[in-house]
């Protein structure tokens, strides 16, 4: 246990150990859930914990496209193991803040995982913040303007869809 995984990193954080260690670690790490997961271990909070501030600590603007995207897999994995942890307003606000970014990611994969995850994350948010969320994404899809990175339209397109799909948004919204 590092001192360092205590406290959960800023988006605009250094990668706590070099990119290819960062991926090692979290590819020793996700082996390891994997088999407390096979058998039927639970992992305590602390445990869940420490994972979420590692896969934050993935999750900065440093890091490199396998590491990202690899990071907002376990991320999903986590979330769908356990939906509990997006209660946790903190966790809920942590991962916000990083998909806002990777939606907009260069590397398709991990715009794709960006914008699956904020699909799950969408029925935690407070009903008003929820078509706020969306609208966010239909804006970035929608511009004119000049410079506009492609990515940053096709990441907030497939954002969009992974929002509305989820069946927390009024009609009336989702049909706009």
């Amino acid at each position: 246990r590092l001192p360092g995984l205590s406290v959960n990193p800023a988006l605009h954080a250094p990668l706590f150990l070099p990119e290819s260690a960062m991926s090692a670690a979290l590819e020793f790490i996700n082996a390891c859930i994997a088999r407390d997961v096979a058998k039927s271990r639970v992992l305590t909070s602390e445990d869940i914990t420490l994972y979420l501030n590692f896969l934050n600590r993935c999750l900065v603007k440093s890091a490199g496209p396998t590491l990202a995207a690899e990071a907002l897999k376990s991320f999903i994995h986590l979330i769908e193991r356990t939906p509990e942890l997006l209660q946790d307003k903190t966790t809920s606000d942590a991962i916000l803040i990083r998909l806002r970014h990777f939606v907009a990611h260069t590397d398709i994969e991990t715009r794709r995982r960006a914008a699956k995850l904020c699909g799950i994350l969408v029925p935690s948010l407070a009903a008003d913040a929820r078509v706020p969320f969306l609208d966010e994404f239909l804006a970035s899809c929608q511009t004119q303007d000049r410079g506009v990175r492609l990515e940053l339209q096709d990441g907030a397109l497939c954002a969009s869809g992974y929002i509305v799909a989820s069946g927390v948004i009024p009609d009336a919204d989702a049909v706009r």
